[in-house]
């Protein structure tokens, strides 16, 4: 009988275009970007650094008519996205291109395991931690402002949860989304402790920019540690508009 009611609410929502999930009540990341879009009201999420789509599909996996607009510039990682997206009218795979504090052109370094691939050369920490992070070869990309081109893809009446996930070049998308900010509701984004890529802002300046923009602290997950000596190297930070 409960199985029964419960394929019935199913069938119920599928028809509003929702679908019924165990959400975990973890510190998973899943499930506190559901909670940050949650508590930031957000209705559209500007998910950077996409790669191949496992962030977008792990939120429609919550609720699948939400919202989703994906940045990967790696050309393979975008194919794959784009073979994902086919299947949901709400999300949208932007043309290719990196997102900085400049418009121009960009060389991307890109790792074996993909996931790793950035704008910015990779430190001997980082492959030592991960071996299959090593950059293996280089391509050209496009790179824009998001405050330039965020016309094409949203109206300046959609609330914005903007994820980053832009290894160590997350200070620079920040910077070249400063004309949008008035929209973004919620931030989430990749922070390192330990310098993994040459130049990039460590955590806790990246924490205290944000915060001077007008977001507080809305909770931290781990994400990835070394795994010989179990110290955490970067995390996921969740940010909210500061009321008021």
């Amino acid at each position: 009988m409960k199985d029964h009611i419960v394929h019935t609410f199913k069938r119920l929502l599928a028809r509003s275009g929702l679908e019924l999930n165990r959400l975990d009540s973890s510190n998973s990341e899943r499930a506190l970007a559901w909670r940050l879009i949650s508590a930031s009201a957000a209705d559209l999420v500007v998910d950077v650094g996409a790669n191949e789509g496992q962030y977008a599909l792990a939120l429609l996996s919550i609720r699948n008519d939400l919202r989703i607009v994906s940045f990967e510039p790696l050309s393979t990682a975008r194919g794959a996205l784009l073979e994902r997206s086919r299947r949901y009218e709400n999300w949208t795979v932007a043309e290719r291109m990196a997102l900085g504090s400049a418009k121009g052109s960009a060389w991307l370094f890109v790792s074996a395991n993909s996931l790793s691939s950035s704008l910015l050369p990779m430190r001997p920490e980082h492959v030592r931690a991960a071996p299959e992070s090593a950059y293996v070869r280089q391509e050209s990309t496009p790179l824009e402002r998001l405050d330039d081109i965020a016309g094409r893809y949203w109206s300046p009446s959609d609330r914005l949860m903007l994820k980053i996930d832009a290894q160590g070049y997350e200070a620079d998308v920040l910077a070249g989304a400063r004309g949008i900010l008035n929209q973004v509701t919620g931030i989430q984004t990749e922070i390192s402790f330990v310098t993994l890529y040459e130049t990039q802002m460590l955590a806790y300046d990246v924490i205290r920019q944000i915060e001077e923009l007008g977001f507080t602290l809305f909770a931290i997950n781990s994400d990835f540690r070394d795994p010989h000596s179990h110290a955490l190297l970067q995390a996921n930070a969740f940010f909210v508009r500061t009321a008021g």
